[in-house]
């Protein structure tokens, strides 16, 4: 299947010491199979717990897609505003925002599919 119009990415997770050392680069992840949770655009003041883990999302939840075996996913939206999150037996997880409290967002455009690569680093020391 082939998106027209909605979001596609990879999930990768990186783990151990991320440091930058001489000789040698960071790590880029390894694709994971996991389970992309698509929400209407939510704000810190509506999800529980503390970056990057969310106990619970207060926002309608639109849609959720699995990877495949190399992390990728797609999946067709309306236009719109929305939030993603990567669920872990933990929790929601979700790393960004965007300087205005709006978690993980990406915007879906007439006609486009919008990119949105996500890099779980729960047990990655920076």
């Amino acid at each position: 299947m082939i998106v027209k119009q909605g979001i596609s990415g990879i999930v990768t997770q990186v783990t151990g010491n991320q440091m930058p050392l001489k000789g040698k680069s960071q790590s880029a992840g390894k694709p994971i199979v996991a389970n992309v949770y698509i929400f209407e655009n939510v704000s810190l003041k509506n999800a529980e717990g503390q970056m990057p883990l969310f106990s619970k999302i207060n926002a309608k939840e639109i849609a959720h897609v699995k990877t495949d075996s190399t992390g990728e996913f797609q999946l067709s939206l309306p236009v719109g505003k929305y939030s993603l999150f990567v669920k872990l037996s933990e929790g929601y997880f979700a790393g960004e925002t965007d300087g205005y409290d709006n978690i993980n967002p990406i915007e879906v455009q007439l006609n486009k599919v919008s990119n949105r690569n996500i890099v779980v680093n729960i047990g990655a020391a920076y």
